[in-house]
């Protein structure tokens, strides 16, 4: 029998059949859609002031965010002036506090200086913000509220002990006695906000513990804003179960990969390979007429899917419909001129459908 092109998807390189990030694609980051200068500003007022929050807030961290989870909001907009206050009384804080302290004005600069990369100020940045990119910033803040503290340790040696030192002269050496209540000014808040914290970062922690425990820690969240989060997971769900020998993972694996593609597709019903990956879902949990049926709705609108015309192609040929199969592995053979069993299956489809002279004639034209 002549072999199937379907039994070989799990050699097909899923993992290269995603969407292009570069140039970034509006899925991945809205602004690349606006061409307007002030447009791109308002963004960039959006972006940093979203790091800030996202530094101080515990909650409401994702792997990915994308389109359309902060949405583009013309320079008019009242929320964007008011951030835009808050970023600006921030770095004036900087100048101001420079000459009284200048840890300061250095977490300040270091925190806005970090981000300058990701802000999308200089070029559009995949996922919009991500945590990871606030990583080196949240050190400025470290140091901030680190000055913070100890400001309030100062002022409680100036109310207790009487001194008359300047408060912001932190190169003073002072004394400390653990048991008085300069000590717990300074204790009681680090432990408050340790304490505060902790079980968020113990929380989020476990969330990171795979790859796939991400997937169901954030998507319900952002399964119906996030194209890109959606498409991540169809591609990662869908490329372990083929690659898994465990039959109640594959089939499990399969589910979620059409469960999260089928809601890409809600959000945005133009991106091919999250379709691929619903055909190979589908065909994964032994659906094969609903993966032929989707193909072909994925072929209407991709005619460039490798694995929708593997799929109907290998219908074809299964069904006996020898003329259409050819023609399927003839359009696989443009789309993938490197594979040499797609030249196979054409000319023993030909062969096998009485048409030896045209196979020999595609033969000879090869060689």
């Amino acid at each position: 029998d002549l072999p199937s092109p379907v039994k070989t998807l799990s050699q097909i390189e899923f993992s290269n059949a995603v969407e292009k990030s570069d140039p970034i694609l509006f899925t991945e980051n809205p602004i690349i859609s606006h061409t307007d200068f002030w447009d791109k500003i308002a963004y960039s007022i959006q972006t940093i002031f979203e790091y800030i929050t996202m530094v101080f807030q515990p909650k409401g961290h994702y792997y990915y965010f994308g389109y359309d989870m902060l949405p583009v909001l013309p320079i008019q907009t009242p929320i964007i002036w008011l951030k835009a206050f808050v970023l600006i009384v921030l770095l004036l804080s900087a100048v101001v506090l420079f000459r009284k302290n200048k840890l300061y004005s250095f977490s300040i600069i270091f925190f806005f200086m970090s981000l300058i990369y990701c802000a999308n100020i200089m070029t559009p940045v995949s996922g919009i913000i991500a945590d990871r990119y606030a990583y080196i910033a949240s050190l400025g803040a470290c140091i901030a509220v680190a000055c913070l503290l100890n400001e309030l340790a100062l002022l409680a040696l100036k109310k207790f002990k009487n001194s008359s030192y300047d408060h912001f002269n932190t190169t003073s050496t002072i004394e400390i006695d653990f048991k008085s209540k300069t000590f717990l000014y300074f204790i009681v808040p680090v432990f408050c906000i340790s304490l505060f914290y902790l079980p968020y970062n113990i929380d989020r922690s476990k969330d990171w513990k795979s790859l796939f425990s991400i997937f169901e820690a954030d998507l319900p969240s952002i399964t119906n804003l996030s194209y890109e989060a959606n498409r991540i997971a169809t591609k990662n769900y869908v490329e372990t179960a083929i690659d898994s020998e465990d039959p109640q993972l594959r089939e499990e694996y399969f589910r979620k990969g059409l469960k999260y593609g089928v809601n890409a597709m809600n959000i945005y019903n133009d991106g091919q390979y999250v379709q691929d990956g619903i055909i190979m879902s589908l065909y994964g949990l032994n659906d094969f007429i609903s993966a032929v049926d989707f193909s072909r709705k994925v072929i209407a609108k991709f005619d460039t899917t490798e694995i929708g015309w593997r799929m109907l192609t290998d219908y074809y040929y299964q069904s006996g419909i020898l003329d259409s199969a050819a023609m399927g592995y003839r359009k696989l053979i443009d789309l993938l001129p490197s594979d040499p069993n797609l030249y196979f299956f054409y000319t023993t489809t030909l062969q096998q459908n009485h048409q030896q002279e045209k196979a020999l004639t595609f033969l000879d034209s090869l060689i």
